[in-house]
């Protein structure tokens, strides 16, 4: 089974590779329900309660992929099916596992997640199976910066945009010096973009699998369809490539804007080969404005990002039962 993890900043033309991986005969790349930032950080409070452990933490996983904004559809698997089949010591292994029982489901013989934020946790990982496979996707950050701020989701000022692709690129390069060549392969945005199938053709290479040209067709399909109807942000997936689909931030954002993108991610920026379009020298940003770009960033996502939906509804409320149950525990054992 090939277990294939795209891992970057959101933005980056993610789900576009998403999507043309899907259209491959022998991949499955269902939308991320983001079963790992959800969970990880939560999977320590089902372990030290005992009315709660594994089984509870499993099923609770399985629920908020029910509630994906994108259905998995047909499910026919639930918790028992996988860990009846295989011994699950954590959250990673579990998600291994859950994954592997969906390809299967759908014939397949790999799956693809998209879930991005997952960078953070490449070496966890490759702990829970030595052979998953990474594909590091970047853009120019002033691209990126751009889509954020006219989307729903993440941040909303340059400078947070900004300092958010600055440190997961610097994350990426750094964990990818640490792993085996066989084990990740980087994609350019711009060069998917511009030359789709040659890149695809070489991952495919990488990967193990043989190029397939439908893999082109990617907008035909149901899944591209059913995703660009789902939310604006998505709306290109029923387009084929659009391989001019760079630089538009020359347009969208004002060179103070620019200037400041280049002079907090200019490191990463140089070391992925993206130009400086300023003279940075003697340019600085200070605690104090960074400290009002921070408050203008959270004023921004209250008033602007996407509220509600079933899956949010349902964090919510697991966290806040989670944190009552942690409560009356702590109580007792004082």
């Amino acid at each position: 089974m090939k277990r294939i993890f795209i891992v970057g900043t959101q933005r980056s033309g993610s789900n576009l590779l998403r999507m043309m991986l899907n259209s491959h005969s022998e991949l499955l790349a269902p939308h991320p329900p983001n079963v790992l930032k959800h969970f990880v950080p939560l999977e320590h409070i089902y372990e030290q309660n005992p009315q709660l452990g594994q089984q509870a933490l499993f099923e609770d996983i399985l629920q908020l992929v029910k509630y994906n904004p994108i259905d998995w559809e047909n499910i026919s698997f639930d918790v028992e099916d996988i860990i009846g089949k295989h011994k699950v010591n954590n959250v990673f292994e579990y998600f291994l596992y859950l994954m592997d029982a969906y390809a299967k489901q759908e014939d397949c013989n790999g799956w693809v997640c998209k879930s991005t934020h997952n960078f953070i946790y490449m070496e966890e990982l490759l702990k829970a199976d030595k052979g998953v496979f990474f594909i590091h996707l970047y853009r120019d950050p002033r691209d990126v910066t751009l889509s954020f701020m006219k989307a729903d989701v993440g941040n909303k000022h340059p400078y947070s945009i900004a300092k958010e692709w600055s440190d997961t690129q610097d994350h990426c390069i750094q964990t990818l010096q640490s792993i085996h060549p066989d084990n990740f392969f980087t994609i350019q945005y711009e060069q998917l973009i511009e030359e789709p199938q040659v890149i695809m053709a070489e991952l495919c290479n990488k990967v193990g699998l043989t190029f397939e040209p439908q893999m082109m067709e990617f907008y035909k399909s149901k899944s591209a369809k059913d995703c660009s109807k789902a939310g604006k942000r998505w709306e290109n997936l029923k387009n084929p490539v659009m391989s001019n689909n760079y630089k538009k931030y020359k347009k969208g954002l004002s060179t103070k804007q620019i200037k400041m993108i280049e002079y907090v991610a200019q490191a990463a920026m140089k070391h992925l080969g993206y130009e400086l379009d300023n003279y940075l020298n003697g340019y600085r940003i200070d605690q104090r404005e960074i400290e009002t770009y921070q408050n203008e960033n959270r004023f921004l996502i209250k008033e602007k990002n996407r509220k509600g939906g079933k899956q949010k509804e349902f964090l919510a409320q697991l966290k806040s039962n989670l944190e009552l149950k942690a409560k009356i525990l702590q109580e007792k054992l004082a």
